[in-house]
């Protein structure tokens, strides 16, 4: 068998197969890795990758920004500024029917500026957010989808962990690629508050107005309590964008700026930054790990030449549309979404597919935001998606993930035009990043 399409595609059958089978997706990738590298290159040829690539790869200086949002984002959160942000929103929209949803939907934008992990974003408005929203007589089903919907707005809106990654396993550029999520990021965020401000109204059953009034100075209190936000997001965007610092160095400086908030707001004890380190090391490893099986697994499907296959058969005389290819591609992460999460399907799929977008002559930039907008789907997307059992599991035992499915339906149709949008107009996604980088 020397057909290197054949080869690529049964190896990574094979690493999906293992995967399902529960293995994690580092070992199952690079068991498939390894005993592919041995069949290209021999036992020896094999281990002198595998002793030089696990270096190669994390001593990438991108990865320092990986543990440095993890900091920021938790840091973030044990300054209370998720509940600052939804509190300051909800004295804006609270009388609107519908607002506790539209504060939902708000609040975690804002509180996405800080903080890089969708799933930690979703749990923690699903504390601050459902309660109330039962309260006041929600349907629960809206107000689970539209907390699940909301909380994938940490991976698309800077600082974007999946960016990072993207950017590490492509060589794009991160600070442009940060700044790229910015308008996808707002679309989404209005495109939800229009459609719960219509639907509500079409029926107002789903959510009954609060008998809660708030005066203008309540409403100017409330928009104060979002500085710490404004701040860390300009504080770390603002001076990459400015050139006073690289992202790397403004990852820094958004998490040391957060553990100050934290500490001037008497939220930090030694036994919170101990639970916040040990966290952040531990989701850190676990990206690394996944990193290097990735690669291992990338590696062979480079040597036994599919990788190289593929982009002629992608793109050699225009056999196959451009367009076609990339509809097979969001096809396949749609799919994938359903059954892996976002950091391993980005680190095993795009060694092989972005070579491919880029030979049809694709905007790398662009294509980082298509790919974490079909993430945010995948994180959202029956039966697997990781925000419908982070929100199902932080509500509590008398919520099913049936329930939260019911309520994400409908956000997810939204998101399908949206994905559109971005598609068709690169220039939503590129903007930003050609104002800074000239890219």
């Amino acid at each position: 068998m020397n057909d290197p399409l054949l080869i690529g595609f049964l190896s990574l059958g094979a690493m999906i197969g293992l995967a399902v089978m529960g293995v994690p997706i580092a070992v199952a990738a690079g068991i498939v890795g390894i005993s592919g590298l041995i069949l290209d290159i021999g036992i020896s040829g094999a281990f002198g990758i595998i002793g030089t690539l696990p270096y190669s790869v994390l001593a990438n200086f991108g990865i320092s920004l990986i543990p440095l949002f993890f900091l920021m984002g938790d840091f973030a959160a044990q300054a209370g500024i998720a509940k600052d942000a939804f509190d300051s929103a909800y004295k804006l929209f609270g009388r609107i029917r519908g607002g506790l949803a539209m504060a939902t939907t708000m609040g975690s934008a804002l509180s996405a500026a800080t903080m890089g992990s969708s799933l930690a974003n979703a749990a923690l408005f699903t504390r601050i957010a459902l309660p109330p929203m039962l309260n006041y007589n929600y349907n629960r089903s809206l107000a689970l989808g539209c907390i699940a919907a909301a909380g994938t707005f940490a991976i698309m809106i800077p600082p974007s962990i999946t960016f990072v990654l993207y950017g590490i396993v492509t060589q794009q550029s991160i600070g442009a690629l940060l700044l790229a999520g910015i308008v996808p990021g707002i679309i989404s965020a209005v495109t939800y508050l229009s459609y719960i401000f219509i639907r509500c109204h079409v029926n107002p059953k789903l959510a009954p107005i609060p008998k809660v009034t708030f005066s203008r100075s309540e409403k100017l209190r409330g928009l104060v309590q979002l500085w710490a936000i404004f701040f860390l997001f300009f504080l770390v965007m603002g001076g990459i964008y400015a050139g006073y610092f690289t992202p790397s160095a403004g990852g820094a400086v958004g998490a040391f700026g957060a553990f100050v908030l934290a500490i001037v707001k008497r939220r930090l004890s030694w036994k919170v930054f101990r639970k916040v380190s040990v966290e952040t090391v531990q989701s850190t490893t676990a990206i690394m790990i996944i990193l290097v099986g990735a690669f291992l697994l990338g590696r062979h499907l480079i040597l036994c030449g599919f990788t190289e296959a593929l982009v002629e058969l992608c793109s050699g005389g225009g056999a196959i549309p451009g367009w076609f290819v990339m509809v097979l591609f969001s096809a396949m992460y749609l799919l994938l979404g359903c059954v892996m999460e976002t950091v391993s399907m980005l680190v095993t799929t795009m060694p092989f597919v972005y070579p491919v977008v880029t030979a049809l002559g694709y905007d790398g930039i662009w294509f980082g935001v298509i790919f974490v907008k079909l993430a945010e789907l995948g994180m959202v997307t029956p039966p697997l998606g990781a925000n419908l059992f982070v929100v199902s599991a932080t509500a509590g035992d008398e919520t099913s993930v049936m329930d939260v499915v019911k309520g994400i339906v409908p956000f997810l149709m939204l998101d399908i035009p949206i994905l559109a949008i971005l598609i068709a107009f690169p220039e939503i996604s590129t903007y930003l990043p050609s104002k800074m980088y000239g890219h």
